[in-house]
């Protein structure tokens, strides 16, 4: 161990205030980087770990990976349309389970993540769920250590093995089989978006609460759960699940800042900042200008906006991610150059999902609306306003009907408990189902002709067509 003390150094365990910074190094096939800031919390500090010892796990899996906006390539094209399983509709309730979630945490809950055989889906009582997807009957519960919001990101789920993250900053690996731990790993203060998975390695950000709010996004080798790095601070929260790309991570913060990092490194390759987080940080006259909805006399009535809360899409070079600041923005994925922006009535918090072949976006917004815009200009193509809040973001599936004669539908849900069923051409509604079962927060899940939905008072519904 060769250490260097600038000030005074003090073990983790101990967790005592140093007055200046310390930097550790561990030599033995691998470099640790401990810091510490003037004031802080020895237990808060940050660890980015560089592994020697081994290459960087592959890219490359064999077999299938079911996940969070359900993309094996990982590039969150959200949905893709290639199941030759159309909808059919009128859908009916094939079967229902209660109770999941117990409305702890205004957070998004957790989506079901739907196998060959079985539905997967957490909970906010920190359970994690394993149901026969035919029956609905559990199969296995898994319970995380005990913290305060329980679970709220969607499970990764590859052929053994289910990975997820609570608030408490633990990382599970679970077999899949029976839900028998295989390993866990302590990352942070609380984690609430998903884990991705992309070859041998396992993505998610990661947050801190003490002595100030932030976030890091890490890299974990998923066979083992060893951490291979931490990014930079964002400066803020992160609820966003990683989007990856070309070699590239995307994900907004709480900051209102929007970030691009390397996928093997962590290091920020750019960030964009929305119009809402250069309003509340430089007070930009123009942009108040511009849209005086921004700006306030006072700068803690700015202190919310700009937010990014959902999961970015990426398609063709194009990034596209919602703000709190009421905007949905397109970026150049390369360079975080702006393309264009679309100014809503409502915050975003919902993901977009990319139809890629007709070139549209269809997002949700707290206004009740939801949004078709182009996905190269950001123009509006259709809109349509529903009852209830959508933090539900969208996918796209196959229909057969007479009225969408592309044979996609945009499928989503809301606070008013209905499931949405729009024709993605032309926004005509094919279908709305009342549940009443509960606000729906989360993505839909769709396999086999059929939608599974967790609610916010606790159910798990399976929809099957007529």
């Amino acid at each position: 161990m060769f250490s260097l003390n600038l000030g005074i150094y003090s073990i983790p365990s101990e967790k005592k205030r140093v007055p200046i910074c310390s930097i550790a190094i561990l030599i033995n096939n691998s470099v640790t980087y401990q810091l510490q800031h003037k004031g802080e919390d020895i237990s808060s500090w940050r660890r980015l770990q560089i592994r020697r010892d081994k290459k960087l796990p592959s890219l490359k899996y064999n077999g299938a990976v079911y996940q969070y906006r359900g993309n094996q390539d990982v590039t969150h094209i959200a949905h893709h349309v290639k199941n030759k399983q159309n909808l059919k509709l009128p859908m009916k309730l094939k079967w229902k389970y209660f109770q999941l979630n117990v409305g702890i945490h205004t957070a998004s809950k957790s989506s079901p993540v739907v196998d060959q055989t079985s539905v997967y889906v957490g909970a906010d009582n920190g359970r994690l769920y394993a149901f026969d997807k035919y029956s609905g009957k559990v199969k296995w519960i898994f319970v995380t250590r005990p913290c305060k919001n329980g679970i709220h990101g969607t499970p990764a789920v590859d052929l053994h093995h289910v990975y997820i993250g609570d608030y408490g900053g633990w990382m599970y690996c679970l077999n899949k089989s029976n839900g028998n731990l295989k390993w866990e790993s302590k990352l942070g203060q609380s984690i609430g978006a998903s884990p991705i998975l992309v070859g041998e390695r396992l993505y998610a950000t990661i947050e801190v609460g003490l002595p100030r709010a932030n976030g890091y996004l890490t890299m974990l080798d998923r066979s083992t759960g060893d951490v291979l790095f931490y990014s930079d601070p964002f400066g803020d929260h992160s609820h966003c699940t990683p989007t990856i790309s070309n070699q590239r991570v995307y994900l907004g913060a709480n900051t209102g800042r929007f970030h691009c990092l390397d996928m093997n490194t962590g290091r920020e390759l750019w960030h964009f900042n929305t119009r809402g987080q250069r309003a509340r940080k430089l007070y930009d006259k123009q942009l108040c200008k511009e849209d005086s909805s921004l700006c306030t006399s006072t700068l803690s009535a700015l202190q919310n906006t700009g937010e990014i809360k959902g999961t970015a899409s990426i398609v063709d070079d194009i990034v596209v991610f919602g703000s709190w600041d009421m905007y949905i923005y397109g970026l150049n994925a390369t360079t975080g150059h702006e393309i264009w922006s679309y100014r809503v009535t409502g915050l975003v918090m919902s993901s977009s999902a990319i139809d890629t072949k007709h070139r549209r976006v269809y997002i949700g917004s707290h206004s009740k609306i939801f949004y078709c815009l182009n996905l190269d200009s950001g123009h509006h193509v259709w809109s349509y306003e529903t009852q209830g809040r959508l933090m539900s973001s969208p996918i796209l599936v196959p229909v057969s009907s007479i009225r969408c004669t592309q044979g996609i539908a945009a499928v989503f849900g809301s606070f008013d408990t209905i499931v949405y069923i729009l024709c993605a051409e032309n926004g005509q509604v094919l279908s709305e189902l009342k549940l009443g079962m509960g606000a729906i927060s989360n993505e839909i899940s769709f396999n086999n002709k059929s939608l599974y939905i967790s609610t916010n008072k606790g159910y798990l519904v399976k929809l099957d067509g007529s």
